[in-house]
């Protein structure tokens, strides 16, 4: 199951919007959260319990960093 950000905050959709053409940083955050959902989207077979934990963890600060980002532009 992917996790898309304007579904899970969709009042800041369009601040997602615009803060991805608007802001370099934040795109590249933006973009490195969707890849990491992807990673973990796409995980199976015993031995991805670990990374998945790893991975989840990552998706977490990332969504937690672009949303104080949000708050504050």
């Amino acid at each position: 199951m992917s996790y898309s950000l304007a579904y899970e905050f969709p009042d800041l959709a369009a601040h997602f919007d615009r803060l991805s053409k608007s802001d370099q940083e934040f795109a590249a955050q933006l973009a490195s959260y969707y890849a990491v959902d992807a990673r973990i989207t796409s995980l199976s077979g015993t031995d991805a319990g670990v990374l998945l934990s790893d991975l989840a963890d990552q998706r977490l600060r990332l969504k937690e960093s672009l949303f104080r980002q949000l708050l504050e532009k």
